[in-house]
């Protein structure tokens, strides 16, 4: 059920957390730290030989699609279990005395002190593509929901996980958290939940929709740069009102605190080599900007010159773009991720248009 496979240590860890491979392991003694024996893994991957491979970062998957439906099947009963056992251990929430107890490994979002906002930080890649994915598909575990807001509506994770590859992700995840609070069968338990962790629930909504419409808008740009795209675009296409935008305020606040130096010190040392090495927080902040939400909804960046035509698709989840540079690109209507780019023609693409069924794409040149 994992998302893109897990390596020998999550494996361990995981196995370990759960009580009933732990009972099976030791039924007949149990030692003081109940962690699952590494050899115990080991024959686990001898006898799986052949059906698994290993991918990047050592993470080990199924060989093919059938064994993934296969272990799907077998498993579906425990489904639930499984992605809130991968839930809480990516998603950094196992309780220290269980942590201690199994010799369960920290799963933060960055290893070590650096910022996800620097170039020299440790992202833990696999806690932002596993952690939330594995909260959202516990849809009926309120508290996941919440954990699963606290992480999408936060800078640092939404920083770490665009630099990581997972920004186009993060707006589906969006998507689909707010579609679940706002399905949620038990309105008033759900506000309840939220309380508890000392959140109000309007705001973490309106603050949920305000993110979506940033990434949403302008996450073509983001994954360029992250670290600086995340900044400026929020100052220059959000407006004042955006819950976003007020969180990169308090955020620039708070990091130039922490990292930052006066322009004078900055001055007296860009001249020293010996401080070249030194990493300072310096991120443009636009003045001015709008008071409220405009109209436009995405921002898709890829063409090198003109757009002469653009269309959807019949079913409304796709757009296809013709250029003066002489390319047609396929975009993805609810995440703005560029699917396709199909290049032949040797002058300006005109018009662009697809089939009544959706199937076929028409262009003019």
């Amino acid at each position: 059920f994992s998302i893109g496979g897990l390596s020998i240590n999550h494996l361990q860890d995981l196995l370990s957390l759960d009580d009933d491979v732990v009972n099976s392991t030791f039924q007949y003694s149990k030692p003081n730290k109940l962690q699952i024996p590494i050899h115990v893994i080991v024959r686990l991957f001898q006898a799986l030989k052949g059906l698994i491979v290993e991918r990047d970062d050592g993470k080990i998957y199924w060989y093919h699609r059938q064994l993934i439906e296969t272990a799907i099947d077998r498993y579906k009963s425990d489904e639930q279990k499984y992605h809130l056992l991968m839930a809480k251990y990516f998603g950094n929430l196992i309780d220290v005395s269980l942590r201690n107890e199994r010799l369960i490994s920290e799963q933060p979002l960055v290893f070590g002190q650096v910022s996800p906002w620097f170039d020299k930080a440790n992202i833990n890649k696999v806690s932002c593509i596993e952690g939330v994915a594995h909260m959202l598909k516990c849809n009926s575990n309120l508290i996941m929901l919440v954990e699963a807001y606290k992480k999408l509506c936060n800078l640092d994770y939404v920083c770490a996980s665009t630099k990581t590859g997972e920004g186009f992700n993060l707006i589906a995840q969006l998507r689909e958290l707010e579609k679940l609070l706002k399905q949620c069968p038990d309105t008033d338990k759900l506000i309840e939940v939220f309380v508890n962790q000392d959140i109000v629930f309007d705001d973490a909504m309106i603050r949920l929709n305000h993110y979506l419409r940033w990434l949403s808008r302008d996450m073509s740009a983001i994954v360029k740069n992250p670290s600086q795209s995340l900044v400026s675009t929020v100052f220059l296409n959000q407006p004042y009102i955006s819950k976003a935008r007020m969180d990169m305020i308090s955020l620039l606040r708070e990091t130039y605190q922490t990292h930052g130096i006066s322009f004078q010190d900055y001055l007296s040392n860009s001249s020293n080599d010996n401080n070249t090495g030194n990493e300072i927080w310096y991120r443009g902040r636009c003045l001015g900007g709008f008071h409220s939400f405009d109209a436009c909804l995405m921002a898709l960046i890829g063409h090198r010159s003109s757009v002469y035509s653009v269309s959807f698709s019949p079913d409304g989840t796709k757009i296809v773009s013709g250029s003066g540079d002489k390319s047609i690109r396929i975009w993805d209507a609810t995440s703005g991720t560029q699917i396709h780019q199909l290049d032949g023609h040797s002058s300006d693409v005109r018009s662009v248009s697809f089939s009544p069924d959706g199937t076929k794409i028409v262009s003019g040149s």
